[in-house]
């Protein structure tokens, strides 16, 4: 896994291929993995304190978790839910 620098000037593009790496980890889906991507991204930059952690690699992935959660858990319910619909009488 790559070290991830505790230097402030890290470009955004490093961080987006970290992210994406990680994603990738989640699902097999190049356009799922670039929305959690995407997403985490987006969730870093309107919340600045999340930014402020001070083991901010750690913080980086427990975000892209819960986005992926988001992501994948989440519809799959959606669908297993709908399924039991159809069966009822």
């Amino acid at each position: 896994m790559p070290r991830f620098p505790r230097d402030d000037t890290l470009a955004i593009s490093s961080v987006q291929n970290l992210l994406l790496d990680w994603a990738r980890r989640y699902t097999p889906s190049d356009d799922i993995s670039e929305e959690i991507t995407r997403d985490t991204l987006l969730a870093m930059a309107v919340r600045p304190e999340l930014r402020d952690n001070p083991d901010l690699r750690l913080h980086l992935f427990r975000v892209l978790h819960q986005v992926a959660r988001d992501h994948i858990v989440a519809p799959a319910a959606r669908c297993s839910s709908m399924s039991g619909q159809d069966d009822a009488p």
